[in-house]
């Protein structure tokens, strides 16, 4: 079976230029997501999985749980389900807000760090990679203890490692040689 990814793409795309038309990036962000959290649980899961349950009744169910959603978004949940990507929608969701954040010129960011970074620490380091890179840096900060020390941040395919981890690995193997 193809990637999730390699499936979501084309929807992605298209849900992307519906936003774009619409000027509505927001309402088909929180949809996405909000459709990827249904998705991802296991309740939901083993409801959809039943083979007593019928498309119908899982498009009224997904429907239901996406209160207060348009037209457009009904829609796009029964394309889904017809053809069997229900299973898509975070591959989707995630690839949406990647293209929302190109067309916004925003770079998604991970920042490592060994121990708790503080707010104010996290805008210091936002403010540096936007210098570097020259856009807007959207970060998330996850703690990752065996680090050491110090922060690891990936931005796309760049990956600056200043962990203490980092730097023993290079030192062992400097040694090596």
């Amino acid at each position: 079976m193809a990637e999730l990814s390699t499936i979501a793409r084309p929807y992605a795309q298209a849900i992307f230029e519906i936003a774009h038309e619409q000027g509505q990036y927001d309402k088909w962000s929180d949809a996405l997501s909000k459709l990827a959290v249904i998705v991802k649980d296991e309740q939901f899961a083993n409801a959809v999985g039943d083979p007593r349950l019928d498309r119908g009744a899982i498009k009224k169910l997904v429907n239901s749980l996406l209160a207060n959603s348009d037209n457009d978004i009904n829609h796009l949940v029964n394309v889904l389900v017809d053809n069997h990507r229900l299973s898509a929608a975070t591959a989707i969701s995630v690839q949406f807000e990647h293209l929302r954040h190109e067309q916004e010129g925003i770079l998604d960011a991970v920042i490592e760090s060994a121990f708790p970074i503080s707010d104010a620490e996290k805008e210091v380091l936002l403010k540096e990679l936007e210098k570097k890179f020259g856009r807007k840096i959207r970060a998330e900060v996850t703690v990752r203890e065996e680090l050491i020390g110090g922060v690891k941040i990936i931005v796309g395919d760049v990956v600056i490692d200043g962990s203490v981890k980092a730097q023993i690995e290079k030192m062992t193997a400097a040694l090596k040689h």
